[in-house]
């Protein structure tokens, strides 16, 4: 079963993960170099620092970020000074819970935390060193030809990077706020802050909660793809893989799934990545209405 605390913190990142932006500039040039702008909206939780992310995609050229209407903050911030704001904002949201601060100002708090998460996403994984070629390019703007009103956060990470780069981050990141997501979790049962959860993600919570079986729990959820995340032990696990894919609680969340649609299509971390156990896992879940990315099917 997962924790109240598994709860908010898959909802604060399903949130961040399904914001959606638009293309808000293509360049016509085939040759030498392609370029697209892709604008999100941030103002809800990162707003007086920046109230738009726009994500600068080129053929043959590495993937950019820069910040829209500004306020104290680089509209296009070097990797030295967003890791000493990072830092400096981790050291906040502790400080905040240290005092109970949160407990005077929760909304503010609750802001704070996700301005951290959402620039900690951006920090790693559009770094300077996500190099697109061409073919790579052109796959992003299909994407978004297929779905320009529901091009999710999601969709543009998952498309520009690895998914098995950001799995690595979502447990990262589960790790490395859980004091913070415990303050949110006691906010919530204190009635100070109000909990709402998608309606997608909330319908799959339930449905877990039916079972009384250990499956995980989904840090995002939309029409095209579920990412579930699972500890699991030595025994369960053999070369970086499954061990026993009939295994009961396997054979009831694959059910669950299927029944929405879903089928397990992937797994990180894999082959010699797992250094120690109980061992954090993404599995990842695809609907037979997705469109696919070059990820190739484990299962």
């Amino acid at each position: 079963m997962f924790s109240a605390t598994d709860k908010v913190f898959a909802s604060q990142l399903n949130d961040l993960l399904r914001i959606c932006g638009k293309l808000s500039y293509l360049s016509n040039k085939t040759k030498p170099i392609k370029r697209a702008f892709y604008d999100f909206p941030i103002s809800d939780f990162c707003c007086p620092s920046a109230k738009t992310c726009r994500v600068e995609a080129k053929s043959e050229g590495n993937v950019l970020y820069h910040f829209l209407d500004t306020f104290h903050f680089p509209s296009t911030p070097t990797i030295k000074w967003l890791d000493g704001f990072l830092k400096e904002r981790k050291e906040v949201l502790s400080k905040w819970v240290a005092n109970k601060w949160h407990q005077v100002s929760p909304k503010t708090f609750l802001e704070l935390f996700k301005e951290w998460m959402f620039l900690t996403i951006i920090r790693r994984k559009f770094d300077f060193n996500v190099f697109l070629t061409d073919e790579e390019f052109d796959n992003v703007v299909e994407v978004f030809n297929v779905c320009p009103d529901e091009f999710r956060f999601w969709e543009c990470i998952t498309n520009l990077i690895s998914k098995i780069w950001f799995f690595e981050l979502i447990v990262e990141l589960r790790n490395n706020s859980k004091d913070h997501v415990a303050a949110i979790n006691s906010l919530i049962e204190e009635k100070r802050l109000a909990f709402q959860i998608d309606a997608l993600l909330n319908d799959i919570f339930d449905s877990i909660e039916k079972t009384k079986a250990n499956v995980g729990f989904p840090v995002y959820a939309s029409k095209g793809e579920i990412v579930f995340v699972r500890s699991f032990e030595a025994g369960e696990i053999s070369k970086g893989f499954l061990l026993d894919v009939k295994a009961e609680w396997f054979l009831t969340l694959s059910g669950l799934l299927s029944e929405k649609g879903y089928s397990l299509r992937y797994q990180w971390p894999f082959g010699t990545t797992i250094k120690g156990y109980p061992v954090d896992i993404c599995l990842f879940f695809k609907s037979s209405t997705f469109k696919g990315d070059g990820l190739p099917d484990y299962f």
